[in-house]
């Protein structure tokens, strides 16, 4: 397993990387829901979980977490795919091995004490992998 290790400063540096690049690439974010959100104690740990549809999906859970939401998040990402984005773990990425079970559990253990007590967000993608949006059955 890839642990999370937030670094202020290269978290900083992706944050206006991030923001320039959402501004590139997207003309308005439009959030369905909010409701359902505003109803959570801010005390309390938020698991938020959405599918995999696209490469775009982890930068839109950082950009709500952190400018919208205004929480501390963390990302549990494949490890083939973490094994290619290190920097990820920067900014609150950790790993999970979906084909090996002992890891997999590991990672669910490291990602319950990074929440544990805490008021921070914590995405999943369960399918683990990108599908589009309408394909079915979902697994």
């Amino acid at each position: 397993m890839i642990p999370a290790k937030k670094n202020k400063i290269i978290g900083k540096v992706f944050s206006i990387y991030h923001d320039r690049l959402l501004k590139k690439h997207f003309y308005e974010i439009h959030l369905l829901g909010e409701e359902n959100y505003k109803g959570i104690d801010p005390a309390l740990p938020t698991i938020l979980y959405a599918n995999h549809s696209n490469w775009w999906d982890g930068f839109i859970s950082y950009y709500l977490t952190t400018k919208y939401f205004r929480a501390d998040d963390y990302l549990m990402m494949d490890i083939r795919q973490m094994k290619k984005y290190r920097f990820f773990k920067y900014v609150g990425v950790f790993s999970v091995d979906r084909d090996n079970p002992r890891e997999g559990v590991e990672s669910v253990r490291y990602a319950a004490q990074l929440i544990k007590g805490t008021a921070r967000h914590l995405w999943i993608y369960p399918q683990g992998i990108m599908k589009p949006q309408d394909k079915r059955p979902l697994v």
